[in-house]
Formats: structure tokens, sequence, C-alpha cells
């Protein structure tokens, strides 16, 4: 290592931004188009918002794109290399595809912010293979930044032997490399992470500065911003952060058994936190709904209120059946029914839905001040793992936004 004696700090900061680039680059144009995982999804998720420049939901869908995609699939030999049969004719949509259904779509299940930079690339009159190749180089980019906030993250002081390999062997590592310079959001969701935990590194071994501190939860909000499971990031930082209370009360005089006496009282209050009903019916899930007011009491039994404030999208909650119990409905009609009512007494329309790979089940209705049971029908295709239910707010037009419950 002796010949980097005289290299500054600055400069290894922008030689490991140079590495993690270039060995991600290389995955980039290497690797075989649309072989890495989801990508499909993905790029339709930034080629659709760069059409419709707005927040996009799960009923955004442009026949024309996705035939584009597949047609691309197809010239790239997609099938045969994920050992499937090329499908004859092409499906003409993902839906109609078992693979591309088990891949799901990205569309109204991701956070925006990863797909902003590759919106900008789908704007390129260029092919839908150059546009993915692209894409896949801004993450290679991406992971170079990554490197260089972990560089960052152990400069100051000397450049010893740990602080120079610590990065460098981050962004040569093999699998983190190839999914970062795929087209998905993993990639900035691992840098935006990187950075958060070389801000803490920072604190760690050189003391406590509020700008670090705040840049490691900006870091950390703008992962979860980027992809939902990024949020443990946030009982991260908890966790870090109790521990320096912790030390710091000790440096300050506290004694032993009142910090145990806070941290008890601490531990007492986030397990309350976490028993505390959850805002949705056990089993579902829910998307475009304020926290803490889908569940609600209704008589003697619990309901969820769907609440849409958007003139844009819809709110929604869904259940996904998988597994055995989902293996059991195939190639069976699904009758699935809900009581639902008005809230405020004003007319709220709504959508009760079955998803498969068969297609799409759907019944329209008009909620009321009176209760009233929506059913639909749905037969469950032979070939899908799982179906979806979703319950929604519907969105036909911009006026309709309002409220309706319905019944557990």
């Amino acid at each position: 290592m002796n010949w980097l004696g005289g290299l500054s700090q600055r400069r290894w900061l922008w030689l490991v931004l140079l590495l993690g680039t270039l060995v991600g680059t290389a995955f980039a144009l290497l690797t075989p188009l649309w072989q890495a995982p989801d990508e499909p999804g993905h790029v339709e998720y930034a080629c659709l918002l760069s059409q419709l420049r707005r927040p996009l939901n799960g009923d955004d869908f442009d026949p024309g794109l996705q035939r584009e995609i597949i047609a691309s699939l197809d010239r790239s030999d997609f099938w045969t290399q994920v050992r499937m049969s090329v499908p004859e004719p092409l499906p003409a949509a993902f839906a109609a595809d078992p693979f591309l259904v088990r891949s799901g779509r990205q569309v109204g299940d991701e956070p925006p912010t990863y797909y902003l930079i590759p919106a900008v690339l789908c704007r390129l009159n260029v092919s839908i293979e150059t546009r993915l190749r692209l894409i896949r180089v801004f993450g290679a980019v991406v992971w170079g930044l990554a490197g260089m906030a972990l560089a960052w993250g152990w400069s100051g002081g000397a450049l010893t032997r740990l602080r120079i390999l610590h990065p460098a062997v981050l962004v040569m590592l093999p699998m983190p490399a190839f999914i970062a310079a795929s087209a998905n959001n993993d990639g900035l969701a691992a840098a935006a992470a990187t950075l958060t935990f070389a801000a803490v590194l920072r604190i760690q071994r050189q003391g406590w500065r509020w700008r670090w501190a705040l840049l490691a939860l900006a870091a950390a909000l703008l992962a979860v911003a980027t992809k939902k499971t990024s949020v443990f990031l946030l009982v991260w930082l908890g966790l870090m952060a109790t521990a320096q209370l912790w030390t710091s009360l000790r440096r300050r005089g506290w004694q032993r058994r009142k910090l145990v006496s806070v941290a008890a009282l601490a531990a007492i209050i986030a397990t309350g936190v976490l028993l505390m009903p959850a805002p949705v019916p056990a089993g579902w899930r829910a998307a475009g709904l304020p926290l803490s007011v889908t569940r609600v009491p209704i008589d003697d039994t619990w309901g969820v209120k769907v609440v849409d404030r958007s003139q844009l999208g819809y709110a929604r909650v869904f259940q996904s059946i998988t597994g055995p119990a989902a293996l059991a409905l195939r190639d069976h009609s699904l009758v699935v029914g809900a009581e639902v009512r008005s809230v405020d007494g004003k007319p709220a329309a709504g959508r009760l839905t079955v998803r498969d790979a068969a297609g799409v089940s759907q019944t329209r209705f008009i909620a009321s001040d009176q209760w009233q049971t929506v059913t639909v029908t749905h037969r469950v295709a032979r070939s899908r793992s799982m179906s979806r239910l979703p319950l929604r707010r519907a969105s036909a037009t911009p006026a309709e936004v309002g409220s309706l419950l319905r019944a557990t």
C-alpha cells in the first residue's frame, strides 16, 4: 500500500467512484438484455412515468408500451434464456404471460423516486434496448456513488489498509454490483442506505455532529422513498440514536439505575405502540390511504374506511391469496362479496375487483348511506398461484373523491 502514501483523501473518493462505476458499467453492458430481475416492470414504470408525468397508480397502463417491451423480449431471446417456451403468438400484455405475471408490475407498487431519472432517459428518441442500457448505466453511476459514500465515511486521518479496502471491496462485490447496474430501484436504495451507514460511521469515529446526523436521517428517508423495504433503516437509526443518548447521559453523570428506568419506560411505550390495532384489517394491505383512519368499529364488528383525497389516483385495500389457498382456487369460480356504504351519506363510487393471470373481473358500484352487498364473480386461471382482491374508491373522473366503508 506504499503507493497510496501520497494519495489525498479527495482523490481516493474519486477513485472509488470511478472503480464502482466501471464495475457497474461492465455488468450493465455485459448482462444480456432483460435478464436482471423484473426489468420489464421497472422499465415500464419509468417510461409510463415519462408519458404521464404524474404519480402513477395500479390502473395506469399503456398497451403500446407493453407490446414494445414484449417485442424487445422476443428479439433478445428472453424466454429461451429463462428456460421457458417462447409463447406463440407473443402475448399482447404482461398479464397474458405466466412468467411476466409472476414478476408482478412495479406500477402502483413502488415509490416513484428512483424512476425520475430513468423517466428522463425514456424520453430519448432511441430504441427500447438503448433506453434499457442507459437506465442500467445510470444504476452503475449510482453504485459508484455508494462506494464513494462509504469511502467518505472512512475519511479523516491517514489512509489505512481498512479504510482503503472496505470501499474497494464493496464496489467489486459481484451480486450487489449486478443488481445495482440493472433497471431496478435496488441500486439507489442501497446507495442511500450506504450513505446512512457512512454518516453514522463518521459520528462513531469522530464524534457527534448535527450535520452528519441530519445527513444520516435524510439518506434513510431517501432510501425509504426509493424502496419500501428500506424502512428498516429508520428502526436501525432509532437504535443508534438510543445508544448515543445512553452514552451521552452516562458522560453527564446519570447513574445506571436511572438509565435503566428510562430505558424500561421507553420499551413499555414502544411495546404498547406495536401492540396497538393496525389501521388495516389483518391479512389486508392498503395503498393511498391516510394512516390511522382506515380501521374503524362498526356496531359489534370492524370495518375499513377507504378515503380518497386525490383527483389523480385512487385509494384501495387489497388482499393477495397465495400458496395452497390459491392453488385450491385454480380453475374454480370465485365469488367475492363486500358490505359497503358511504361515510358521509353522499354517493361514493367504488370498485370490487378480482385479478389473476386470466384477467380482471370487476364490479363498479355507487355506495349510499345504506349498507348494500356488492359481489363479483371470477373464474380463477389454472396457471395462477396468486389472486388479488382489491376494494377501491373509483376514480373514473376527477370529481369522484370521497369516502366509503366496508364491513369486515
